[in-house]
């Protein structure tokens, strides 16, 4: 077995150094919430370079974070609301609490979840279809629509056939039950260009309404106090 590391430094960094395993150093001074590109891209380079992946996953990263630079601009924090899909969907969850539904892009899914609690200091949930719809489905239906949530569907053109049609069913069948889904379709020309797509248009969601929130996303202080009761 071979030991490889990957870490923005401390005693981890140490370690590798002193025992001479191949280290990956990722900048520091970074939240690891904001830091999950930079871990994905050492990792995508570790098991190309040790033949578990092929080479040219490298160059589909880089061809996507291109990709990503473009389309991203229209988040940006000088884009009114009218033109900007991060800044509608954020006044659209602010005051209540997130639940992301996804199929194919469940890892992003999991990040929103992530993001809104960490950034927003929002509490949110997360679930992947269909599991789903063996048991939260019914969690939704015997309830007035008035529910302090706010559902949010990430759907990709590369979900399962009959994933899609899970999403279109459940929506119908919660119809009056479930408050209305946010219906967000993946853009990109593969699922890795998808995937990233996601993953950040709801770190600029999470921004947004942490400020909405009159919130700094930056600081854990909770969980870092936390961390020194446990020690």
């Amino acid at each position: 077995a071979k030991i490889a590391v990957i870490s923005a430094g401390g005693k981890l960094a140490e370690i590798a150094r002193d025992k001479s395993y191949l280290f990956f150093e990722l900048p520091g001074d970074f939240q690891p919430r904001m830091a999950v590109f930079y871990n994905f891209a050492a990792l995508v380079q570790l098991l190309a370079g040790v033949g578990l992946i092929k080479n040219s996953v490298v160059s589909d990263l880089k061809s996507a974070a291109d990709y990503l630079k473009t389309e991203s601009q229209s988040w940006n924090a000088d884009v009114p609301a009218s033109q900007n899909l991060a800044k509608q969907i954020a006044l659209d969850v602010v005051g209540k609490s997130p639940v992301v539904y996804a199929g194919t892009l469940f890892p992003a899914a999991y990040k929103w979840k992530i993001n809104f609690n960490e950034n927003a200091k929002n509490v949110a949930w997360c679930n992947q279809l269909p599991e789903f719809n063996h048991n939260e489905f019914l969690g939704w239906s015997s309830h007035p629509t008035e529910k302090p949530y706010a559902p949010i569907f990430l759907q990709s053109s590369f979900d399962h056939s009959q994933v899609k049609k899970r999403f279109e069913v459940s929506g119908r069948l919660l119809s009056g039950k479930m408050p209305a889904p946010i219906k967000v379709e993946a853009r990109g020309s593969n699922i890795l260009e998808q995937l990233l797509w996601v993953i950040t248009l709801g770190d600029f969601v999470s921004l947004y309404t942490a400020l909405l929130n009159n919130l700094d996303p930056t600081p854990v202080d909770l969980i870092e106090k936390l961390k020194k009761e446990l020690a």
